[in-house]
């Protein structure tokens, strides 16, 4: 190593070349260990001894070399990307055209306005751009590993080189089911379909209220593309396909079933049409033959439906509590439950024809403290149940002689919901992979494997005996969470003394890329650069910005709440309490009274059930004293009113209520005006159907005499001081997390995962307007301070103004990609589909600014 090290720093490349210091395909942890042991050791070395500028002056030299020396196949190129990288080095405008670059590892890495004009990649990663996962599957043969995502693509890696195959934009909304089969007697039935051997087709269940029927044959070729749609389909939650490719059976949110015959025919055909009864997502599964359709209800029954006749089967019903994922085994004889209990309930079902079976009863009930199982799923084999929890953590189930389930492994890694495991083939039935996929001396793979899909934008390939990440796909992380509108002092101008301008605003956004996005405005008009402030360890998902508008907070995935300083643009402090993720974040609209003179009062609400209250410098008096005043590290007060999560908080206008809304599906008031400590006055339950989802948002009235919840479809506007019913708002078709009163409070907002913006009439509660637009989950709504606009963003990373009288939208801005402006003209190498990905994420195929003079300063050095 120290020979090593010594050549590069005396310029010589040709040990670069030789020897790759981190591998792009490798083991997810062999390649943790390469950058410890030796990207880590000589990046350290060459700063020893040269300094931070001089290590990346050096290398820069080396880029100069290594380019100006005959192209050759080696790592020169990747391993001073890497180095560079890994020294924290911008590079943006940085020269890499005309090089070779091998086993660069680029996921998760921002490269913009860099030139890799002609470049070659060999087995090189990148980041993808695809969003939230919620669904994801392995190809029969194991060939291939799937995605469906929140902006309704369909994404197919091969598994052999994790290379992008396939990337299809297959629906208008979120995609939650999708399933693979080989129709061409690839299970050894006999069968000779028409589908030639080797096609993949695939199904697709979209909230776009529509099923996709795709037929994949060569990498990036759509043979076949049918979208099969009826009248009276709502969202879609659930697809299955028979094993000859030429059934679909599509489930909707109302229980609906329909079944397509798509054959080889363009126009599909309809051929049974059922109802059921209310399902959600991930309570649907089928038979392996998809004959018989197994779909749980909200009120934790579990019936079976034969697709050919509409006709119940089989009733389950156990003393189990709500359920909101089920799986069933490939041989039809084994059924299991998850619930929002964290409980895990298997079911052994009988033999033969499912006659009509009342009174069975659960085989095995395991109750686990890990919170609700959101995804969970038989290995082909039925040895192993793979479950996701509320934790984050996906666990292995294996049976013992007995039946019973056992905890074999727990899995970490994923930072967010895990809405999706699948297991790939089992490891007799597989064909021979890479040495990625560990296969023994015979050629064959011995592993089993399990894919899972989350929020956090990635899908991890595990190894199932070991318990480690073989590997981990990457989308860019754009979605924003959360995002605060905060009105700035208006000056009058000078040429027309006495007068006031239009309303300034700062508009302050986050999300899962961790970093603060600002923008300054005023009325309708975005005015001002976008700024960014760093700092943060994660994702961020709740942002406030202070009453002076002087202080930017924000909280998420750490447990952490994060303070900047908004002019100078400096992390000042860090609060630390909170066990769980941050959700909620609320300032006091006033001051607190407390020392130092100008203390505000900031309310935080996290997934560990509490509300924790904080004491944060303001703005008045002494400036010194106060910007010098030692924040302390433990909050003022703990609410903790139980341990459901909580959701989203608001302070009334006036500062003497406190709004809670969490898990337990209750408002909650606390009366801040107690002088030791604040006082729950109320816990009111709106959300009356125990079935409901959680409560969202919650937001006072500008005159704070009413106030609004958002949950599961529907919005509620409680009479603070009345005991009369709440005023229900009824449109949305899914979740609403987003909702804001506007100025004046004649109007309210609300924004929802059906990627509406709604404006209602507070007075009356009739709909004014339904605002399209968004591609993904709205977040946050909020309105401008002069009410002329209302402004949206959520997942897909975009922030829309429309106009709050006409829902015209009038603006959108968005958060720059990862490789925006990024020169990928004549590069070789890289798939077609991996290029179109490139180019989503902003790349180019043409000249980029600055390129030119970063070569002339690499030149010159």
């Amino acid at each position: 190593m120290t020979e090593e090290q010594s050549k590069i720093e005396n310029l010589q490349s040709a040990i670069l070349n030789r020897h790759a210091l981190i591998l792009a395909q490798v083991k997810e942890y062999v390649r943790a260990s390469q950058t410890r042991l030796l990207l880590q050791p000589v990046a350290e070395r060459l700063v020893d001894h040269l300094g931070s500028m001089g290590a990346e002056q050096q290398l820069q030299r080396l880029l100069v070399q290594v380019r100006r020396a005959p192209p050759r196949p080696g790592y020169a190129a990747a391993n001073l990307l890497h180095l560079l990288l890994h020294l924290g080095v911008d590079l943006r405008g940085f020269d890499f055209s005309q090089l070779y670059f091998r086993q660069a590892h680029l996921r998760g890495i921002s490269l913009p306005q860099t030139n890799f004009a002609g470049a070659q990649f060999v087995d090189s990663l990148f980041t993808e751009p695809f969003g939230l996962v919620y669904t994801v599957a392995f190809s029969p043969d194991g060939h291939y590993v799937a995605a469906g995502t929140s902006e309704g693509a369909i994404y197919l890696w091969r598994t052999a080189d994790q290379q992008l195959a396939h990337g299809i934009q297959a629906h208008q909304q979120a995609i939650r089911q999708l399933t693979i089969v080989q129709p061409a007697g690839a299970e050894g039935d006999g069968a000779t379909p028409p589908l030639r051997e080797r096609h993949l087709v695939l199904a697709s269940a979209s909230d776009d209220k529509s099923v996709g029927f795709w037929v994949l044959s060569a990498p990036g070729v759509v043979d076949r593309h049918v979208q099969l749609t009826h009248p009276q389909q709502e969202a879609v939650v659930a697809v299955g396909l028979h094993r000859d490719g030429q059934r679909v059976t599509g489930v909707d949110i109302d229980g609906q079933v329909f079944v397509w015959d798509v054959g080889e025919r363009q126009d599909a055909q309809l051929v049974h049409h059922f109802a059921t009864a209310f399902t959600r997502i991930r309570l649907v599964a089928f038979s392996r033959d998809g004959q018989t359709v197994v779909i749980g209800h909200r009120d934790g029954a579990v019936r079976f439906w034969q697709a050919a006749t509409g006709e119940a089967s089989l009733r389950l019903a156990g003393d189990t509590g709500l359920i909101f994922t089920l799986s069933l085994s490939r041989d039809g004889r084994l059924l299991v439950t998850g619930g929002r209990e964290g409980h895990i309930t298997l079911w052994r079902l009988p033999a033969g024809d499912l006659d009509q079976v009342m009174g069975l009863r659960p085989h095995y009930v395991i109750k686990t403290k890990a919170g609700a199982i959101r995804a969970l799923a038989f290995s082909p084999d039925a040895k192993f149940v793979a479950t996701g929890h509320e934790d984050l953590a996906v666990r292995l189930w294996s049976f013992d002689a007995q039946g019973r389930l056992h905890l074999q492994r727990t899995l970490l890694g994923h930072t967010q919901t895990i809405w999706s495991v699948a297991f790939g083939p089992s490891p007799a039935t597989q064909p021979a992979m890479d040495s990625v996929m560990q296969q023994s001396r015979n050629g064959h793979p011995t592993r089993q494997l399990l894919v899972t899909g989350s929020s956090d934008q990635t899908v991890r390939v595990w190894d199932v005996e070991t318990g480690h990440t073989l590997y981990m796909l990457r989308g860019q992380p754009r979605v924003l969470a959360a995002h605060t509108l905060h009105p700035l002092p208006s000056t009058p101008p000078e040429s027309q003394p006495g007068t006031r301008q239009d309303e300034g605003w700062l508009l302050a956004a986050a999300g899962y890329d961790g970093l603060i996005h600002l923008w300054k405005g005023q009325g309708r008009t975005v005015d001002g650069a976008h700024r960014v402030l760093r700092g943060a360890r994660g994702p961020l998902y709740a942002v406030a910005i202070s009453p002076d508008g002087r202080s930017v907070v924000a909280g998420g995935y750490d447990s952490t709440i994060y303070l900047w300083d908004r002019v100078s643009g400096q992390l000042r402090q860090t609060f630390h309490g909170h066990t769980n993720c941050v959700y909620a974040l609320a300032f006091h609209p006033a001051p607190s009274g407390l020392p130092p003179a100008g203390a505000q009062l900031l309310a935080s609400g996290s997934g560990d059930g509490t509300v924790r209250l904080w004491l944060l410098p303001g703005d008045e008096g002494d400036q010194g004293r106060v910007a010098g005043f030692a924040v302390s590290a433990q909050p003022v007060a703990v609410l903790q009113a139980d341990l459901d999560v909580v959701h989203d908080l608001a302070f009334s206008p006036d500062g003497r209520l406190l709004a809670r809304g969490g898990s337990d599906r209750l408002l909650r008031l606390w009366d801040m005006t107690q002088s030791n400590y604040p006082e729950l006055v109320e816990a009111r339950k709106l959300v009356q159907d125990e079935s409901e989802e959680d409560i969202f948002g919650v937001v006072f009235s500008p005159d704070g005499t009413k106030v609004a919840c958002s949950g599961n479809h529907l919005v509620h506007i409680v009479d603070i001081a009345s005991d009369a019913a709440p005023l229900i708002l009824r449109q949305h078709t899914a979740w609403i997390a987003g909702i804001a009163f506007s100025p004046d409070g004649a109007t309210l907002a609300s924004g929802s995962a059906d990627c509406t913006v709604c404006l209602w009439e507070v007075a009356t509660g009739a709909l004014r307007a339904v605002l399209r637009g968004h591609r993904e989950v709205i977040y946050r709504v909020a309105f401008t301070p002069d009410g002329a606009a209302v402004v949206s963003s959520g997942f897909d990373g975009a922030i829309k103004f429309w106009d709050s009288q006409t829902g015209e939208c009038i603006n959108t801005v968005t958060v720059e990609g990862p490789y925006a402006g990024m020169n990928i003209a004549g590069v070789t190498g890289i798939t077609e589909a991996q290029k179109a990905a490139l180019k989503t994420l902003g790349a180019v195929e043409g000249y980029v600014a600055g390129s030119d003079d970063a070569r002339n300063l690499l030149t010159n050095k």
